[in-house]
Protein backbone atom coordinates (compact mmCIF):
# COMPACT_ATOMS: atom_id res chain seq x y z
CA UNK A 1 0.00 0.00 0.00
CA UNK A 2 1.13 3.76 0.65
CA UNK A 3 3.34 3.11 3.67
CA UNK A 4 6.48 1.79 1.40
CA UNK A 5 7.85 4.72 0.26
CA UNK A 6 10.58 2.24 -1.48
CA UNK A 7 12.13 -1.56 -1.77
CA UNK A 8 15.28 -2.95 -3.27
CA UNK A 9 17.47 -6.18 -3.07
CA UNK A 10 21.35 -5.72 -2.84
CA UNK A 11 22.30 -9.36 -2.78
CA UNK A 12 21.87 -13.58 -3.68
CA UNK A 13 23.20 -16.50 -2.75
CA UNK A 14 23.47 -19.26 -4.60
CA UNK A 15 20.97 -21.27 -2.13
CA UNK A 16 18.38 -18.29 -3.97
CA UNK A 17 18.26 -16.22 -0.74
CA UNK A 18 17.72 -12.65 -1.37
CA UNK A 19 18.36 -9.71 1.10
CA UNK A 20 17.26 -6.08 0.58
CA UNK A 21 15.66 -2.97 2.37
CA UNK A 22 12.41 -1.48 2.60
CA UNK A 23 11.70 2.15 3.54
CA UNK A 24 8.11 3.15 4.92
CA UNK A 25 6.80 6.58 3.69
CA UNK A 26 4.73 7.40 6.81
CA UNK A 27 6.09 7.57 10.71
CA UNK A 28 5.98 4.60 13.14
CA UNK A 29 6.46 5.51 16.83
CA UNK A 30 7.66 8.55 15.62
CA UNK A 31 10.17 7.57 12.85
CA UNK A 32 9.71 6.34 9.25
CA UNK A 33 11.84 3.75 9.46
CA UNK A 34 14.08 1.17 6.95
CA UNK A 35 14.02 -2.46 7.46
CA UNK A 36 15.55 -5.41 5.72
CA UNK A 37 13.81 -8.64 4.53
CA UNK A 38 15.02 -11.83 3.29
CA UNK A 39 13.37 -13.45 0.38
CA UNK A 40 13.58 -16.98 -0.22
CA UNK A 41 12.81 -17.69 -3.72
CA UNK A 42 12.61 -21.38 -3.80
CA UNK A 43 9.86 -21.29 -0.60
CA UNK A 44 8.15 -18.27 -2.10
CA UNK A 45 8.85 -16.86 1.49
CA UNK A 46 9.41 -13.27 3.02
CA UNK A 47 10.41 -12.24 6.29
CA UNK A 48 11.61 -9.12 8.19
CA UNK A 49 13.79 -10.36 10.98
CA UNK A 50 14.14 -7.09 12.38
CA UNK A 51 10.64 -5.42 12.23
CA UNK A 52 9.76 -3.50 15.06
CA UNK A 53 13.00 -4.94 17.15
CA UNK A 54 16.30 -4.09 18.14
CA UNK A 55 19.82 -5.24 18.11
CA UNK A 56 20.72 -6.25 21.86
CA UNK A 57 23.96 -5.91 23.44
CA UNK A 58 26.03 -8.79 25.33
CA UNK A 59 24.93 -6.75 28.08
CA UNK A 60 21.13 -6.03 27.57
CA UNK A 61 20.67 -9.59 26.61
CA UNK A 62 22.16 -10.75 29.89
CA UNK A 63 19.89 -8.51 31.92
CA UNK A 64 17.01 -10.21 29.86
CA UNK A 65 15.82 -6.74 28.08
CA UNK A 66 13.75 -6.89 25.55
CA UNK A 67 14.05 -6.68 22.06
CA UNK A 68 11.01 -5.36 21.01
CA UNK A 69 11.40 -1.42 19.45
CA UNK A 70 8.65 -0.28 17.17
CA UNK A 71 10.22 1.72 14.46
CA UNK A 72 13.58 0.75 15.00
CA UNK A 73 15.89 0.20 11.87
CA UNK A 74 17.74 -1.84 10.40
CA UNK A 75 19.73 -2.00 6.89
CA UNK A 76 21.26 -5.16 5.24
CA UNK A 77 24.03 -5.09 2.77
CA UNK A 78 25.30 -8.69 2.48
CA UNK A 79 24.36 -12.42 2.93
CA UNK A 80 27.09 -15.54 2.91
CA UNK A 81 26.47 -18.63 2.03
CA UNK A 82 26.17 -19.47 5.81
CA UNK A 83 23.37 -17.71 6.01
CA UNK A 84 25.24 -14.93 8.00
CA UNK A 85 24.01 -11.38 6.88
CA UNK A 86 25.84 -8.27 7.98
CA UNK A 87 24.72 -4.65 8.01
CA UNK A 88 24.00 -1.86 10.02
CA UNK A 89 21.20 -0.68 13.15
CA UNK A 90 20.02 0.99 15.38
CA UNK A 91 23.15 1.63 18.31
CA UNK A 92 22.34 -0.24 21.50
CA UNK A 93 21.31 3.33 23.09
CA UNK A 94 19.34 4.65 20.35
CA UNK A 95 15.70 5.60 21.27
CA UNK A 96 14.84 8.68 20.62
CA UNK A 97 12.44 9.41 18.65
CA UNK A 98 13.63 11.05 14.94
CA UNK A 99 10.86 12.34 12.56
CA UNK A 100 11.57 15.66 11.64
CA UNK A 101 14.60 15.44 14.10
CA UNK A 102 18.17 14.01 14.06
CA UNK A 103 18.74 10.72 13.08
CA UNK A 104 19.68 7.39 14.82
CA UNK A 105 23.54 6.41 15.28
CA UNK A 106 24.02 3.19 13.52
CA UNK A 107 26.31 -0.02 15.01
CA UNK A 108 27.35 -2.89 11.99
CA UNK A 109 25.56 -5.75 13.17
CA UNK A 110 25.27 -9.98 12.29
CA UNK A 111 22.49 -11.66 12.05
CA UNK A 112 22.36 -15.23 11.55
CA UNK A 113 19.51 -16.81 8.82
CA UNK A 114 21.07 -20.72 8.90
CA UNK A 115 17.72 -22.65 9.86
CA UNK A 116 20.11 -25.24 10.36
CA UNK A 117 22.35 -23.61 13.18
CA UNK A 118 21.14 -23.46 16.94
CA UNK A 119 21.47 -19.39 16.61
CA UNK A 120 18.79 -19.14 13.79
CA UNK A 121 17.18 -16.00 14.19
CA UNK A 122 19.68 -14.34 16.33
CA UNK A 123 21.71 -10.87 15.96
CA UNK A 124 24.64 -9.19 17.77
CA UNK A 125 26.59 -6.02 17.25
CA UNK A 126 29.55 -6.37 15.75
CA UNK A 127 31.08 -4.32 18.30
CA UNK A 128 31.09 -6.92 20.64
CA UNK A 129 32.21 -9.47 18.24
CA UNK A 130 35.83 -8.11 18.57
CA UNK A 131 36.98 -8.17 22.07
CA UNK A 132 39.49 -10.69 23.58
CA UNK A 133 40.41 -12.35 27.17
CA UNK A 134 43.14 -13.67 28.59
CA UNK A 135 43.98 -16.53 30.80
CA UNK A 136 42.82 -14.52 33.65
CA UNK A 137 39.31 -13.55 32.02
CA UNK A 138 40.44 -9.69 32.05
CA UNK A 139 37.92 -8.60 28.88
CA UNK A 140 39.77 -5.96 26.90
CA UNK A 141 37.81 -4.00 24.05
CA UNK A 142 39.87 -2.53 20.83
CA UNK A 143 39.09 1.28 20.65
CA UNK A 144 37.38 0.88 17.49
CA UNK A 145 33.59 1.71 17.35
CA UNK A 146 32.29 -0.28 13.95
CA UNK A 147 29.73 1.80 11.99
CA UNK A 148 28.40 -0.27 9.18
CA UNK A 149 29.24 -3.77 7.92
CA UNK A 150 29.39 -3.74 4.10
CA UNK A 151 30.81 -7.03 2.92
CA UNK A 152 30.70 -10.88 4.43
CA UNK A 153 32.29 -13.49 2.27
CA UNK A 154 31.95 -17.30 2.61
CA UNK A 155 34.71 -17.67 5.23
CA UNK A 156 33.51 -14.94 7.38
CA UNK A 157 35.52 -12.39 7.02
CA UNK A 158 33.56 -8.91 6.96
CA UNK A 159 34.62 -5.86 5.40
CA UNK A 160 33.48 -2.86 7.80
CA UNK A 161 33.46 1.20 7.99
CA UNK A 162 33.98 2.62 11.77
CA UNK A 163 36.09 5.23 14.03
CA UNK A 164 39.28 4.70 15.59
CA UNK A 165 39.93 6.20 18.99
CA UNK A 166 43.57 6.64 20.50
CA UNK A 167 42.85 6.70 23.80
CA UNK A 168 40.03 5.27 26.31
CA UNK A 169 38.43 9.13 27.11
CA UNK A 170 38.59 9.85 23.47
CA UNK A 171 36.45 6.72 22.25
CA UNK A 172 33.95 6.72 25.16
CA UNK A 173 33.61 10.99 24.77
CA UNK A 174 33.78 9.88 20.69
CA UNK A 175 35.81 12.69 19.87
CA UNK A 176 39.06 12.58 17.99
CA UNK A 177 37.81 9.83 15.87
CA UNK A 178 39.65 8.76 12.89
CA UNK A 179 37.33 7.13 10.08
CA UNK A 180 38.97 3.81 8.54
CA UNK A 181 37.60 0.77 7.08
CA UNK A 182 38.10 -2.78 8.56
CA UNK A 183 38.81 -5.72 7.54
CA UNK A 184 37.38 -8.63 10.21
CA UNK A 185 38.33 -12.32 10.22
CA UNK A 186 36.46 -14.78 11.81
CA UNK A 187 38.10 -17.32 14.53
CA UNK A 188 36.77 -20.82 13.56
CA UNK A 189 37.64 -22.07 16.62
CA UNK A 190 34.45 -20.30 18.49
CA UNK A 191 31.35 -22.29 17.20
CA UNK A 192 28.71 -19.19 18.07
CA UNK A 193 29.08 -15.89 18.42
CA UNK A 194 27.34 -16.13 21.46
CA UNK A 195 30.56 -17.68 23.16
CA UNK A 196 32.58 -14.51 22.73
CA UNK A 197 33.61 -12.53 25.50
CA UNK A 198 31.25 -10.22 26.93
CA UNK A 199 32.69 -6.86 26.21
CA UNK A 200 30.62 -5.13 29.01
CA UNK A 201 33.38 -6.84 31.12
CA UNK A 202 36.36 -4.54 30.18
CA UNK A 203 37.08 -1.51 31.41
CA UNK A 204 36.62 0.60 28.62
CA UNK A 205 32.92 -0.14 28.84
CA UNK A 206 32.57 -1.52 32.19
CA UNK A 207 29.57 0.81 33.81
CA UNK A 208 29.39 0.09 37.71
CA UNK A 209 26.02 -0.87 37.37
CA UNK A 210 26.86 -4.88 38.31
CA UNK A 211 28.87 -7.47 37.19
CA UNK A 212 27.72 -9.28 34.11
CA UNK A 213 28.70 -12.88 33.74
CA UNK A 214 29.18 -13.97 30.19
CA UNK A 215 28.12 -17.31 28.96
CA UNK A 216 30.28 -19.76 26.65
CA UNK A 217 34.33 -19.76 26.32
CA UNK A 218 36.67 -17.05 25.90
CA UNK A 219 37.69 -16.96 21.90
CA UNK A 220 36.70 -13.79 20.09
CA UNK A 221 34.07 -14.33 17.41
CA UNK A 222 35.77 -11.78 14.95
CA UNK A 223 38.90 -10.15 14.80
CA UNK A 224 40.81 -7.39 13.19
CA UNK A 225 42.88 -8.75 10.84
CA UNK A 226 44.48 -5.29 9.10
CA UNK A 227 45.34 -2.33 10.01
CA UNK A 228 43.43 0.11 9.17
CA UNK A 229 43.19 1.47 5.78
CA UNK A 230 42.14 4.48 4.07
CA UNK A 231 38.40 5.10 4.04
CA UNK A 232 36.87 4.24 1.44
CA UNK A 233 32.93 5.24 0.65
CA UNK A 234 31.81 2.75 -2.41
CA UNK A 235 32.84 -0.74 -2.27
CA UNK A 236 33.11 -3.58 -4.98
CA UNK A 237 32.79 -7.06 -4.93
Amino acid sequence: GDTIYNTWALAISDSNIVIGNREYSVSKSVNEATEFFVYDIDNDRISFPLENKKVLTTEQRLNGDSSAKTGANSRAYDINESGFIVGKADDYDQTHSVYGGSPRTQSAFLYDNNEDSADYGDSWFINDLICTADNDGVVTSPLYKIRSARVINDDGTVLVEGWKYETDSDYQNETNATEVMLKLTRNTSVSSPDDSPNCWQSDLLDTEEESYERSGGAGFWLWIFAFPLLFVRRFFK
